[in-house]
């Protein structure tokens, strides 16, 4: 089965390495129905991110499979 879910990008000062944040709930069947859920959520997805991260700013949010999400890990390995 494949699992896809929510992953974001915190734009933190430091250079070297992106802060990631993983919410492993919910997760979904499909990009899509990923995408229709930050559509309709993304206020409170904000919210976590920014209380989560003392106020940083969102760069980016993503919806990846979890193969997807392992390789992005990989390659972001120091």
């Amino acid at each position: 089965m494949l699992k896809i879910l929510i992953v974001a990008i915190m734009a933190t000062s430091s250079t070297e390495h992106a802060d990631t944040y993983v919410f492993t709930e919910p997760y979904f069947n499909s990009v899509s129905e990923c995408h229709a859920y930050l559509n309709f959520n993304s206020p409170v997805v904000a919210e976590h991110l920014y209380k989560t991260f003392n106020g940083a700013k969102i760069k980016n949010i993503y919806c990846l499979s979890e193969k997807q999400l392992n390789q992005f890990l990989e390659n972001t390995r120091a």
